[in-house]
């Protein structure tokens, strides 16, 4: 198939009978490269939207965009709600460490932009419930549109964190066990 592009133009010359103009140019290539740019986009569209973490964007002023995983996450009905949140606006007041999130936020996101990433673990609160959980987050440095912005991952790790505690419990009560059985044999 050969895509063409085609201009007409009316000309009407003194003396000569009116006719049509036309230039026909294949546009083919430029069609194909379209094509490959569309199917490109959609590709990374659906990866952006498809995955279950949550996928956001930021920059110095705030949230620009975000997937669906996002919005279900962190319990936002639209990107508007969402992208009208400071990161510290979606965690409690303090994190475990005993520091002030928006300090901490504010921190993370400096070091993020000076050293291209940034990964941590963070605690996080839903803007419908007000339930924090536990989150892994990385923090990516990009050029976009010619400015400087953050890709953030976020991820829920309330059963990692769940299984580490139960495991943690297991091994102290193995050693109690342990002990007890040692103070037993000698007695």
């Amino acid at each position: 198939d050969i895509a063409v592009e085609v201009a007409l133009q009316f000309m009407c010359r003194e003396g000569r009978e009116p006719c049509f103009v036309a230039i026909v140019r294949d546009i083919t290539e430029r069609k194909q490269a379209e094509d490959v740019l569309r199917r490109s986009e959609m590709k990374l569209r659906t990866l952006y939207d498809s995955t279950n973490d949550a996928v956001m964007l930021l920059d110095r002023e705030g949230f620009f965009d975000c997937n669906k995983a996002t919005l279900a996450l962190f319990g936002c009905a639209t990107l508007e709600d969402f992208c009208s949140k400071h990161p510290a606006d979606l965690s409690p007041p303090q994190q475990p460490c005993g520091t002030d999130s928006m300090m901490l936020a504010n921190e993370h996101i400096s070091i993020a932009l000076e050293n291209g990433r940034r990964h941590f673990e963070w605690v996080h609160k839903r803007a419908d419930t007000g339930e924090t959980f536990p989150a892994d987050v990385l923090l990516s440095a990009m050029m976009l549109d010619g400015k400087q912005v953050l890709q953030a991952v976020v991820r829920d790790i309330t059963t990692r964190k769940q299984e580490e505690a139960r495991i943690l419990v297991e091994q102290e009560l193995q050693a109690h066990a342990t002990a007890m059985r040692e103070l037993l044999a000698r007695a």
